[in-house]
């Protein structure tokens, strides 16, 4: 609103207004600002303290009907309005709130701030685990990592505390609700403490909404469409709830569409993720967890990078105490179509699972694999989806789909053959070693799956081919001569320890068992933890969290700017990782031919590996696929053009 002085309406104006068939408890709790003017408000019924700014400005509408700004057939209770502002139609009221500039509200019912609202705010959320226990308090400044850490890390009890208090503590003071800049806000029926920040929300046709704080950017509004609901909620800057949602209790994040009747209670949804049609219940949908199919739902359980397949189903009722159990499909799985899980069950990154598993299998340790089944039983085919182009598509067309545009709150690592993964790699790989080692064995059992012992040899192939060539590409990223200068975490989180010297400086022979051995090694040369989309080394995520304890970051502001750190550090963690795991496996220091070496070596794995998933790519582009194609074709050549156009081969 323009900052400018308010007077009280004159004699004049008070009467031109009652001419105009305006009413006031007291006119003298109406003021105004500088280009008011009186004869663009009519039919208005005004009661409490009222403010208005300026009224008469034409209005460019897309329907190109001719509007100005003022107040018509509205009834008003305690509202500040911005400058040029239309209001129109309003059935009930609008009560207790201060409205921005260039607003337009036409055609809607109730718009009320009650006393003391929440605006949803601390509203804790029992996501993952429907039982609770992993509660997440909704707040605008909530991302991926602070959630995960919030919900994941109950091993930290004093920690949780701690981050559900800088989460809650963002609640407003004031007893007003916003209304922002450039809001848009048509044809709907109640709207009832909901806090509307930021600039350009766009709200038009929704049933109700209570409870809520609806964060939105210029560059990338927040929108809600006809028939949709919403309790308790939190809702980010390009975030969308479409035609016929409803949602109780959750948290609707950057560029996160839900859509199409789809519906939603306990649940947190991060970056790009996208459903519509079906229904989720007490889920943690990391960045780029996608639901399209009416007959799918997702339950009780943690996901990201993830597709669920038309009728895909979890069960939570295999209980004796409660709803207590639940799932987590790590980065990158999928359910095909039909596919059912009886939870608990963990499935390990891109793993495709298919038919129905009841065993409630622990697969984490074997990515990139295909879970099926036969028989009623799960078979667990190791390593397979690395050689599937399916795959290497889906890791491409993430960066080109991130539909955030004026902010990046979830922190995510694109690069999917990380540290973190490449551990589970290591861990496949002995385990392998150690199974087929054993004569005479046809069938295995590993994480209460089966597994055939030729499908174990075949999975250890790829999971080599994998790992070199990953340990080569790692090792092409430049090692800085001063990394305390290149650190951003440094910067920004002073007392966080900055990574060591280069580790072909650095290490140490393998292996180093001690605690002063392991602690000259450079920051990301053991385990990683994958913070919803955020890889990380875990003893920079564990120091993190000892300072939340310490109260030395006491603010989500202070807690971001150190993920922020981990994210830019990203390629150094990395690097040192590849470079301490190949001498590890060498058994002493590296010399940089040996490192030059690797780096060649991986590059040719790479090529091989890639060999294979084009491979796998062509046959999508066979004959067979070619059916239903060139349907009034008259030779093979013209199906077969018809099939290269559309397909685009």
């Amino acid at each position: 609103m323009t900052q400018n002085t308010y007077r009280t309406l004159t004699s004049e104006e008070i009467k031109q207004l009652e001419n105009q068939g305006c009413t006031a408890e007291d006119w003298q709790y109406i003021t105004v600002g500088s280009g008011f003017d009186a004869l663009y408000l009519r039919d208005v019924r005004f009661s409490g303290h009222i403010r208005i700014g300026a009224t008469g400005t034409p209005i460019v509408s897309e329907d190109g009907i001719p509007r100005r700004s003022g107040l018509y057939n509205a009834t008003l209770h305690d509202v500040t309005i911005g400058d040029r502002c239309y209001i129109r139609n309003i059935g009930s009221h609008i009560a207790r709130y201060r409205i921005g500039n260039d607003v337009y509200i036409e055609n809607s019912g109730r718009i009320e701030c009650t006393i003391s609202p929440a605006f949803g705010i601390g509203t804790p959320v029992a996501t993952v685990n429907e039982g609770g226990g992993r509660e997440v308090p909704l707040s605008p400044s909530l991302n991926a990592q602070i959630a995960y850490l919030t919900a994941m890390y109950r091993h930290r009890p004093q920690t949780v505390e701690r981050l559900s208090q800088m989460l809650a503590n963002v609640r407003p003071a004031n007893a007003k609700g916003t209304i922002g800049d450039r809001t848009r806000i048509v044809a709907c029926k109640t709207i009832v403490d909901v806090d509307i920040t930021g600039i350009g929300a766009i709200i038009e046709g929704a049933l109700a909404l209570r409870d809520g704080t609806i964060v939105s950017t210029a560059e990338d509004p927040a929108t809600i469409g006809h028939g949709a609901s919403a309790t308790s909620f939190v809702m980010a800057p390009g975030s969308r709830l479409g035609t016929g949602t409803i949602t109780h209790r959750c948290f609707i994040g950057e560029a996160a569409h839900l859509d199409n009747g789809f519906s939603a209670e306990n649940s947190l949804f991060f970056a790009n993720c996208e459903f519509s049609n079906g229904e989720a219940c007490s889920i943690f949908a990391g960045p780029y967890t996608v639901s399209h199919h009416k007959a799918s739902l997702l339950i009780a359980g943690i996901f990201s990078f993830f597709n669920a397949g038309s009728g895909a189903n979890q069960s939570n009722h295999l209980y004796k105490t409660g709803a207590v159990h639940q799932g987590v499909h790590e980065r990158g799985c999928k359910l095909a179509s039909n596919a059912y899980i009886m939870l608990p069950a963990r499935t390990g990154a891109f793993t495709v699972v298919i038919g129905r598993h009841t065993s409630h299998h622990d697969t984490a340790q074997f990515p990139f694999s295909y879970l099926i089944e036969q028989e009623g039983k799960s078979y667990l085919m190791p390593g397979i989806n690395l050689k599937s182009y399916g795959t290497l598509r889906d890791m491409e067309k993430w960066p080109r789909r991130d539909r955030r545009k004026a902010t990046g709150q979830d922190k995510i690592i694109f690069d999917q053959l990380n540290p973190y993964l490449l551990n589970k790699i290591l861990q496949a790989i002995d385990t392998t070693e150690t199974l087929t080692a054993q004569s005479g064995v046809d069938t295995h059992t590993v994480g209460r799956a089966k597994v055939k012992d030729v499908l174990l040899r075949k999975g250890l192939r790829l999971y080599r081919l994998a790992l070199s060539a990953a340990i080569g590409r790692l090792l092409t990223i430049d090692s800085p001569t001063d990394q305390t200068e290149t650190c951003p975490a440094a910067e920004s989180a002073p007392s966080l320890p900055v990574p060591h010297p280069s580790a072909t400086d650095a290490f140490p022979a393998h292996p180093a068992d001690t605690k002063d051995e392991q602690a000259q090694l450079p920051y990301g040369c053991g385990e990683w933890v994958d913070l919803a989309g955020l890889v990380a080394p875990r003893e920079l995520v564990e120091e993190l969290l000892d300072r939340i304890d310490r109260h030395e970051i006491e603010m989500t502001d202070q807690l971001n700017a150190v993920l922020d750190g981990l994210y830019d550090n990203y390629p150094i963690y990395a690097r040192n990782w590849a470079e301490k795991t190949l001498s590890r496996q060498l058994g002493h220091t590296l010399s940089q031919a040996e490192i030059a070496a690797a780096i060649a070596q991986g590059q040719t794995d790479g090529a091989k590996l890639d060999a294979l998933i084009r491979e796998d790519g062509a046959s999508d582009s066979n004959a067979v696929m070619a059916t239903g194609y060139g349907i009034d074709a008259m030779t093979a050549e013209e199906r077969a053009e018809d099939f290269r156009q559309v397909r685009k081969l």
